[in-house]
């Protein structure tokens, strides 16, 4: 506990040396977990369940004194005051009544207000701005007088828990904006290895289930909100009217995930392969695969879109064939991007930045840049990098959505 701070404070000089190794291990892992919002997510989890248990593993007068050293001052209710308001304690505290009933067996009237009194005596109450009690007051534990939640001592270690989260949360927030700035310093650079070895699946959760997409609306969508691997293997099926597995799934699972149906699906493919094949053929040869992918064929499983390290980290495709799963900023040489940079409107000078930063093996930071150029948006004007197809097109969808409301 006293190794570990949130807030600006004193520290004894016996404590200084262990509490700098632990800040400065702390901000690094901020740095390096600030740059997706799924990395801050998990990150903010980690730090808040290791700063329960140190608090839960610290005595009273520990948490004092850390109280003390970050400037946190929560007045304790006096002895008169529980003297005074014992019953409406003991009744306005979920917490301490729980307590008591586990312990208390039934008692006569009498003895038991005798007892709930001197249990309401032995526990520390603090008084707590209502404000940062809404979840406690939400669930009625505790008891609120003049604007001031007189909160027991159990509850009051999880507000100390849920000011830390809030705290860690901004945190988190100003350095996602800045990661572009951060991570071009050559110190720094590395430290995003941690973020993405931390989870490489890189699990997206899309806002698709309150969106509905139609076959027709691909086609607009696929120029405003795709990310540069979907647009090209969306133009790359409109033209060979073919697309591989890989392409298929990489595909298909990313048009699931932005909202087309599985009967949107069907007839999305069916159209798409029209030209070459026939509907009984595309019945025999790929319906099945496409409701599998929905859930409705096989173990019924629901599939995730690719994320951006599955597309990078696949095999890459065979010269000329862009039929297969792949990344462009990754499995495409530099003049063929330039190409497909140029084709989506990208002034030259970005195209030029982009390609450095693919060639560097920044691909999410390419990516990034291209979603920048596309929205017109400034470098880093996305404030994280992008690191999922469907969050590219999520994120895409929210600035058109933001830019309709204004007019």
């Amino acid at each position: 506990m006293h190794y570990f701070t949130y807030a600006s404070g004193q520290a004894t000089s016996s404590t200084l040396k262990q509490r700098l190794e632990d800040a400065q291990s702390h901000f690094l892992l901020l740095i390096a977990f600030a740059e997706t919002f799924q990395n801050r997510q998990w990150f903010l989890q980690q730090e808040v369940d290791l700063f329960h248990f140190r608090i839960l593993c610290e005595r009273n007068a520990s948490i004092r004194d850390f109280l003390l050293q970050n400037n946190i001052a929560y007045e304790n209710i006096s002895e008169d005051e529980k003297e005074h308001q014992w019953k409406q304690l003991f009744n306005g505290c979920h917490s301490a009544k729980v307590k008591y009933f586990k312990k208390m067996k039934k008692l006569p009237p009498e003895e038991e207000a005798v007892e709930q009194k001197r249990f309401v005596m032995q526990w520390e109450f603090y008084k707590v701005p209502f404000k940062e009690t809404i979840a406690l007051l939400r669930e009625r534990r505790v008891l609120v007088k003049s604007r001031m939640a007189l909160v027991p001592h159990c509850d009051f270690l999880n507000t100390i828990v849920n000011r830390f989260r809030s705290v860690q949360s901004r945190k988190l927030s100003i350095i996602a904006k800045r990661c572009h700035l951060l991570y071009a310093d050559s110190r720094l650079a590395d430290l995003r290895v941690l973020g993405d070895a931390r989870c490489p699946t890189h699990e997206y959760v899309t806002s698709a289930d309150s969106r509905s997409v139609t076959m027709e609306m691909v086609e607009p969508l696929s120029v405003t909100s795709f990310p540069l691997c979907m647009r090209r293997l969306y133009d790359e099926l409109k033209s060979a009217h073919h697309l591989r597995h890989g392409g298929r799934m990489q595909l298909g699972l990313f048009l699931k995930k932005i909202g087309l149906s599985l009967n949107e699906s069907l007839k999305f493919w069916e159209y798409h392969f029209r030209p070459k094949i026939d509907a009984e053929k595309f019945q025999r040869q790929y319906a099945y695969s496409i409701r599998h992918n929905y859930g409705e064929e096989g173990k019924r499983a629901d599939y995730a879109a690719y994320s951006c390290l599955k597309i990078i980290m696949n095999n890459p495709p065979g010269i000329g064939d862009f039929h297969g799963s792949s990344c462009p900023f990754k499995h495409c040489d530099a003049e063929h991007m330039q190409q497909l940079l140029k084709n989506c409107g990208i002034h030259k000078d970005d195209i030029k930045n982009i390609v450095n930063y693919a060639s560097n093996n920044h691909y999410n930071k390419a990516c990034s840049r291209f979603f920048d150029c596309m929205h017109k948006l400034p470098e880093g004007g996305l404030g994280e990098f992008i690191t999922h197809p469907n969050q590219y097109f999520d994120e895409s969808r929210k600035l058109y959505s933001r830019s309709t409301s204004k007019k």
